[in-house]
């Protein structure tokens, strides 16, 4: 089983390969609940099926946790071991001149609040093993960039 930071540099592999898709839906909008779905599959097909990445996992009064990496025997003996918190960053609302800029500030000072240890022993009603050493949950920031100028 891959650890959450190959896992990462692994999907930057698997975006690079679909780039002209990626361009393409950047423009029609907001990609986050896209990339964040494409993600947990490629989590799933790059551990050979081991590892199930849920998104929104949490109970009532729980820190809502973008995406649990879920790993065991069975349905019945999992645990959480990778926990990310997902933000999609982006200079333009689609492909008219709307500035997002605005967003960005707002959305990092969330995200900087969201990154912490991670110090209770369930979540979700799932038991919480977390490989990271720190027990710190992982941060993922898409970052889309709409240019002025025609590129291929």
């Amino acid at each position: 089983m891959k650890g959450v930071t190959p896992l990462f540099y692994s999907f930057l592999e698997h975006l690079q390969m679909q780039k002209e898709k990626i361009a393409y839906l950047q423009l029609i909008g907001k990609l986050e609940d896209y990339l964040v779905k494409e993600f947990c599959f490629h989590v799933y097909k790059e551990s050979d099926r081991k590892v199930l990445a849920l998104v929104n996992v949490y109970k009532e009064g729980e820190q809502r946790i973008d995406i649990c990496l879920f790993r065991g025997k069975n349905l019945r003996n999992i645990e959480i071991y990778g926990m990310i918190e997902a933000k999609y960053l982006r200079n333009r609302h689609r492909l008219w001149h709307y500035d997002a800029k605005d967003e960005i500030t707002t959305t990092l000072k969330k995200f900087r609040n969201q990154l912490h240890v991670f110090e209770e022993k369930t979540y979700g009603g799932y038991n919480v093993n977390l490989l990271s050493k720190t027990n710190e949950i992982y941060g993922l920031i898409f970052a889309s960039y709409v240019s002025e100028n025609k590129d291929k």
